[in-house]
């Protein structure tokens, strides 16, 4: 019976002793002990692209009266600007978030109506009108808040009435 006990306890011991492993094999040395050695170990992080654009879902065009020297009225014109904004954007290195719009250009007070009343859109400083599918906003990583402001601009029309124009909007990463 001691024998028995002294056997379970050798076996118990022998199991509660520790062992260093390693993600690589160890070559033991001739004296039993591990030969000494280093073995690379992987760190990894995965960080998944973040951003919030806002872009809002309609503009009201105003009233424009300029004048000129004499205080006479030369041109009556509807303007007013809309502001993307994105915040809290992280991308992969060297990839942007880049906004395009889409739009015939015309306003107009019905779909079956015949006289339709051109306007144009010019992004931030730029001199140039915007096109069907051009780029309005290119964002890249920034904590900031980055923002484009789009001018939109419509002559007097002819006639009166509720005009409007459906653009649609693209975000995508490039």
């Amino acid at each position: 019976m001691k024998k028995f006990i002294t056997m379970a306890l050798v076996s118990a011991m022998a199991l509660s002793v520790s062992i260093t492993a390693f993600a690589t094999d160890v070559k033991p040395g001739t004296d039993g002990n591990p030969e000494p050695n280093s073995a690379p170990t992987t760190v990894n992080l995965n960080i998944a692209p973040t951003y919030t654009v806002t872009i809002p879902a309609d503009i009201t065009l105003n009233e424009t009266k300029e004048y000129d020297g004499a205080g006479k009225l030369t041109a009556i014109t509807y303007k007013n600007d809309l502001s993307i904004t994105a915040e809290a954007v992280r991308l992969a290195e060297n990839k942007k978030i880049e906004v395009t719009m889409e739009s015939d250009f015309n306003l107009d007070t019905a779909a079956s109506s015949e006289y339709k009343l051109p306007y144009t859109v010019k992004v931030d400083d730029s001199t140039a009108n915007l096109t069907n599918g051009g780029t309005v906003a290119l964002f890249g990583t920034n904590t900031a808040v980055q923002t484009s402001t789009l001018h939109f601009s419509a002559d007097n029309p002819v006639y009166a009435g509720d005009y409007s124009d459906n653009v649609t909007f693209t975000i995508k990463l490039v």
